[in-house]
């Protein structure tokens, strides 16, 4: 019997597809011990060749297609699939470093976690725009050796569940998260957040690692205001926060104060050679996109309650 299952759910990414899987044929852990599990999410583009081109190479690789529309109904359908004890979730545009799928089974027979996560590198494929912040793509929790995280998170990107965690607590919420193009976040966060209240232990390992590609359309600025309102939005559902004595009122000035001392502490720095007014839109409206979209998903929530 395998060990572990590593899950790639996608969605009309045939373009970039090839790169994750050949990562995964290359790994330095026998194939015995690991399957690969591709997940296409009702692809419209080659995606299924891509994926047809790898499970007649390689017997540890198979594929199924899910027809219900969004990436946590693709990670139940991963999971409920799997015949392995853990299962790994990689991004399909990234690419696991060749020693992941041995560092992961080294993990979880070394430390009792229900689940861990580990460090991604960014991968810039379309080169960087200088108004990107200087690590931006790049992310690890606050810890150089394994162990147990109480406060953070890992990130959907490079994460490894008991399998028999997500059956219990039934996968993951698929009111939240990317539906097809639809920006949207914090199934894996939400989550993690309902394992702690079980007393369920998050681990890190910083040597589970993989590179995630910075998206063309990650070089954009209005994407960037897209998703810090899209994460504003959902941070209520996904950290489960109350909204009991939350008035609109107070949050509305707080966004407005979050522009105004963002425009007085920023604007000047307009006059600095290596600083332009992309370099400006990042450290001002960033901020202020993400208090309002608390402000609009508060609001929401309010109505349905």
């Amino acid at each position: 019997m395998k060990d572990i299952t590593v899950i790639i759910c996608t969605y009309n990414r045939a373009d970039i597809l090839g790169d994750c899987l050949q990562s995964l044929v290359e790994q330095t852990c026998e194939p015995s011990h690991f399957e690969v599990l591709i997940v296409d999410n009702n692809s419209t583009d080659g995606t299924s060749q891509v994926a047809e081109h790898y499970t007649n190479q390689y017997p540890h690789f198979r594929w199924v297609r899910e027809e219900l529309q969004g990436l946590s109904h693709a990670r139940n359908r991963g999971y409920n699939e799997a015949t392995t004890p853990w299962v790994s979730y990689v991004d399909d545009d990234a690419k696991a470093h060749s020693n992941y799928v041995e560092r992961a089974l080294w993990t979880t027979r070394n430390f009792d976690f229900d689940c861990f996560g580990g460090t991604y590198y960014a991968w810039y494929k379309y080169g960087k725009p200088a108004w990107l912040p200087k690590n931006y793509g790049t992310k690890a929790l606050d810890r150089r050796t394994v162990g147990i995280t109480k406060d953070g998170y890992a990130s959907g990107g490079v994460i490894i569940f008991k399998k028999s965690v997500l059956e219990t607590l039934g996968g993951f919420p698929t009111h939240l998260g990317m539906k097809g193009n639809k920006i949207s976040y914090g199934e894996e966060t939400y989550l993690q957040v309902q394992m702690r209240k079980q007393g369920y232990t998050i681990g890190f390992d910083p040597e589970l690692k993989i590179d995630h590609l910075v998206a063309k359309y990650k070089l954009k600025l209005w994407w960037h205001i897209q998703s810090q309102f899209r994460q504003g939005v959902i941070s209520w559902e996904t950290f489960d926060y109350s909204l009991e004595n939350k008035k609109l009122t107070h949050m509305a000035k707080k966004a407005f104060f979050t522009l105004r001392d963002g425009i007085k502490l920023h604007t000047s720095q307009l006059l600095r050679p290596n600083y332009n007014w992309q370099h400006w839109i990042m450290d001002v409206v960033n901020p202020f996109a993400k208090d309002l979209g608390r402000l609009w998903g508060a609001y929401k929530l309010k109505r349905k309650h």
